[in-house]
């Protein structure tokens, strides 16, 4: 082991970065779900195709140009202004959400427990373009 990795170790810093990964990718695990009902219950069945199409292109666009700009924002600008646009793009978000209106639950479709379970692992099976999935 270099003594660069040593030094890491040490480093509480990086102890904490773990940390903050580790939380983030908690809050991501509890967030998605909901995310991931959302769009079916505000759409027509005919359109979640081009939804789900535009959701991963979004996302993709997102994760190329959110390091691009920032990048571009600490070369122009430096790294206090790119902490700032962050923190300015996070407290946009919190305000999108703020202003969001609760969206009406759905009446629960088919059966609950075990059987619905078993169900839908048995239409899994028998469509082959899912098991890749």
């Amino acid at each position: 082991m270099g003594p660069d990795v040593a030094v890491l170790r040490r480093s509480r810093e990086f102890r904490l970065l773990f940390a903050l990964a580790a939380v983030s990718a908690g809050l991501y695990g509890v967030q998605r779900p909901s995310q991931d009902a959302l769009v079916p219950a505000l759409l027509a069945r005919d359109d979640l195709p081009a939804a789900a199409a535009l959701t991963g292109v979004l996302g993709n666009v997102a994760m190329l140009a959110g390091p691009l700009a920032g990048g571009g924002i600490i070369a122009l600008a430096g790294l206090p202004a790119a902490y700032a646009a962050d923190g300015a793009s996070g407290l946009a978000g919190l305000a999108a959400v703020a202003l969001m209106r609760p969206v009406p639950r759905a009446a629960p479709e088919g059966q609950p427990g075990l059987r619905g379970l078993t169900a839908g692992l048995t239409y899994d099976w028998s469509r082959h373009e899912l098991m890749g999935s």
